[in-house]
């Protein structure tokens, strides 16, 4: 990455690329979060470099405010974002504890990507343990495991249910 922004310092594609490399591989947080910022000051409109911030705030800084709104300004700019669509469904169902909007985002995922596993994983559970519809839940586990039958979010979840 260093090598790359030696000749194009501006690229917001590679400044993002190399913050989820800091945040996911070095845990270096300030880093990623430096670098993201730096990336939407090139390109303010980037939706992976949004969405990847609006995730460092939600899951290491427990900034939901933050999160939320780079949730919001990644999906004005590409409403159909499945990324964003399942990451913002998250903060909405565990931070926010707003089950209709969760549901409301994890159901336009995965219209958009009906084979997302980890939206399935993540329906099932708002299935399960917010609206008690047991049924309906396990058929969304074993879609989520026909499609990759070694889970372990959804295998775990699932056997919770059973």
């Amino acid at each position: 990455y260093k090598q790359v922004l030696e000749f194009a310092p501006n690229d917001a594609a590679t400044l993002c690329n190399y913050g989820c490399f800091l945040e996911d591989i070095r845990r270096d947080y300030d880093g990623a979060e430096s670098l993201f910022k730096q990336a939407l000051m090139y390109d303010p409109r980037h939706v992976g470099t949004l969405c990847n911030l609006g995730t460092l705030m939600q899951e290491v800084r427990g900034d939901y405010a933050q999160a939320e709104s780079y949730y919001r300004r990644a999906l004005e700019v590409d409403p159909n974002h499945t990324t964003t669509i399942y990451n913002y469904g998250g903060l909405l169902k565990n931070a926010r504890h707003d089950w209709d909007g969760a549901e409301a985002l994890y159901k336009r995922a995965l219209e958009l990507d009906p084979t997302d596993v980890g939206t399935l994983c993540n329906y099932g559970t708002l299935l399960q343990d917010v609206r008690k519809e047991y049924d309906l839940a396990e058929s969304v586990y074993k879609q989520a495991l026909e499609l990759d039958p070694g889970d372990a979010a959804t295998l775990c979840n699932y056997g919770l249910l059973l």
